[in-house]
C-alpha cells in the first residue's frame, strides 16, 4: 500500500515539474498574435508533438480514418486557444482579424476553405482538433492554415478555425505553432 502512494506521490511531484517547466520555459510557447479581443478565451492547452497534422485541403473520414488530398505531419511545438465569440462581433469579424495579423508578418496563406468545401465540421472538430465544442454546421465553418517567419528566423504556422453551432454560439480555435 505505501509503494502504490509512493508511486502516486512521484507521479505527482513529476506532473508539477513538468508544468513549472512549461509556464517558466522561454516564449516557446507563447502566442505571437494575441487572441481576438472580441472573445473570450475559453481553453489554452500546449501543443508539443513530433507529428502534429496540419491539413492543406479539404477533410474526410473515410472508414474511420481522416483523409486529405493535402496533409502533413510536422514536429511542432505551440499552443491551441478555444474561444467563444462575443455576441457584439461574429466569426466574420474574428477570421478577418487573424487575417490581418498574419498580414502585418508578411504571412503566406497555404490554405483557405469555406462552408462545406472544408469538408466535415465533425470531423474537424472531434478528429483534428479534439474540441467537441468546435462541432456545428458545415454550412457555417471556416479553415486557413499560414506561415511566416517569426523571431529568431524560426518558421510560424497559425490554423484558424472558426463555426457557428446550432445554439448559434460562434467559436474559434487557433494554433500557433513553432516548426
Amino acid at each position: 500500500r505505501m509503494m502504490g502512494n509512493s508511486t502516486a506521490l512521484r507521479s505527482y511531484i513529476s506532473a508539477c515539474v513538468l508544468l513549472v517547466a512549461w509556464c517558466l520555459a522561454p516564449s516557446a510557447f507563447a502566442a505571437d498574435i494575441t487572441p481576438f479581443p472580441k472573445a473570450s478565451l475559453e481553453r489554452e492547452i500546449p501543443i508539443v508533438s513530433s507529428g502534429h497534422r496540419v491539413l492543406l485541403s479539404p477533410v474526410r473520414e473515410i472508414s474511420n480514418r481522416i483523409r486529405s488530398d493535402t496533409m502533413v505531419r510536422l514536429a511542432v511545438d505551440g499552443i491551441g486557444q478555444l474561444m467563444q465569440v462575443n455576441a457584439d462581433s461574429s466569426r466574420a469579424e474574428a477570421r478577418e482579424y487573424y487575417l490581418s495579423e498574419l498580414k502585418a508578418r508578411d504571412a503566406t496563406i497555404l490554405y483557405r476553405c469555406e462552408g462545406r468545401s472544408c469538408g466535415r465540421s465533425n470531423v474537424w472538430a472531434n478528429q483534428i482538433f479534439e474540441q467537441a465544442t468546435l462541432y456545428g454546421r458545415d454550412t457555417d465553418q471556416d479553415y486557413l492554415v499560414a506561415a511566416y517567419q517569426g523571431a529568431n528566423d524560426k518558421t510560424r504556422l497559425v490554423l484558424v478555425y472558426t463555426v457557428t453551432r446550432g445554439n448559434n454560439r460562434e467559436h474559434v480555435w487557433v494554433e500557433q505553432l513553432n516548426v
